[in-house]
């Protein structure tokens, strides 16, 4: 009976002593962290690290761009803010106990934003159209049409980047708008305008620019009244009327084309203006195309609607190449019969004039 004692004696203290030890072991458990989320897009968001301890633990971040949210449940709760650079960056979270630290590592991806710099102008024709537009970015793109165009212009997101999309231009002008893109901190400005060769009609007021060294001419004159594109009543194409009587006392009259949005304007085009040489002869004014590099007989100049910085849309070159009055010793231009002068316009700025032009 005693040894019966002394054997169940021996088994709870057995059972004592490793009761004790499982106590000991569990006040004793080492801070470690089990489990972390903390790669973070450019966007921000929120991010965890999950960890094993027997104390209290409280949390750090070593950046003013993470902010910790909690400590609770054996988890560390951060939050980032969207990162707007290209570079990523990195910081540290760092847990302690009181008696023994742990850290992580935060990575976050840099902003990333493609699209193509070159298709940021787009000329619209006057039909109800769309316009896609390729671009991608790891931030929210936001899009911000103009309030004075919104009643016919809007966008949608697409897979792709997002399109633009215009009603129907039955105005009789031009329609224009400059549309914001943002994507974090960066922007770029789209234009658009929208218009046929009908609202190119009627007359146009502006300025245009006049150098002739020979004559000690260099001046920017206001266009004079019915500067004005019309149709050509004789035939196909159009008529581009440009008052100069004030300092040439004639009119230049040029046959001019539609394409792609602009007036072609091909030369040479004879004008009904004569001047003397000073010898006993007779000079002739044919339009012909100057450039930097030199006068051309034959060449085309361009005059197509642009948007100015102000917002406001004009007639002008869109390229180097500009009218000229060439002076020729015969009435049909040649080479040969240059008279070695001309009267050049190498800059002009044309807007809408309300006078004689309709409304739809």
């Amino acid at each position: 009976m005693k040894n019966i004692l002394n054997l169940y004696l021996i088994i709870f203290c057995l059972f004592f002593v490793a009761g004790c030890s499982l106590d000991d072991d569990a006040a004793t458990v080492k801070l470690t962290i089990i489990k972390s989320d903390l790669d973070m897009k450019a966007s921000g968001g929120t991010g965890t690290v999950e960890f094993a301890a027997t104390g209290t633990v409280t949390a750090t971040v070593n950046a003013d761009w993470c902010q910790v949210i909690e400590v609770a449940d054996r988890k560390v709760s951060i939050s980032v803010d969207a990162n707007t650079g290209y570079p990523g960056r990195s910081a540290q979270i760092v847990l302690t106990d009181g008696v023994s630290t742990q850290q992580a590592t935060i990575l976050q991806e840099g902003a990333i934003w493609k699209y193509n710099r070159d298709a940021t102008y787009f000329t619209l024709t006057d039909a109800a159209e769309e316009v896609p537009v390729e671009m991608s970015s790891n931030l929210p793109i936001q899009v911000s049409i103009p309030a004075d165009a919104s009643q016919w212009l809007s966008y949608e997101m697409t897979s792709d980047g997002f399109k633009f999309i215009a009603k129907e231009n039955l105005t009789g002008k031009i329609r224009s708008a400059i549309v914001k893109v943002t994507t974090g901190i960066r922007e770029i400005e789209y234009a658009l305008l929208q218009y046929d060769i009908d609202d190119l009609l009627g007359q146009w007021t502006g300025v245009v620019k006049v150098v002739a060294t020979a004559f000690g001419i260099n001046q920017v004159l206001s266009l004079e009244e019915n500067t004005q594109i019309v149709k050509n009543p004789g035939g196909n194409g159009y008529i581009f009327q440009l008052p100069m009587t004030r300092l040439l006392g004639a009119t230049i009259v040029l046959a001019v084309t539609y394409q792609d949005g602009a007036l072609a304007i091909t030369t040479p085009q004879q004008q009904n203006y004569a001047l003397s040489d000073g010898q006993g002869g007779v000079m002739y004014g044919s339009i012909i195309t100057k450039t930097d590099d030199g006068l051309y007989l034959q060449g085309k100049i361009i005059l197509s609607p642009v948007l100015m910085n102000d917002g406001q849309v004009a007639l002008a070159y869109i390229t180097d190449a500009y009218m000229s009055m060439g002076l020729f010793k015969g009435r049909v231009p040649s080479p040969a019969n240059y008279a070695g002068l001309s009267i050049d316009f190498p800059a002009i700025l044309m807007q809408y004039a309300e006078i004689g032009r309709a409304h739809v």
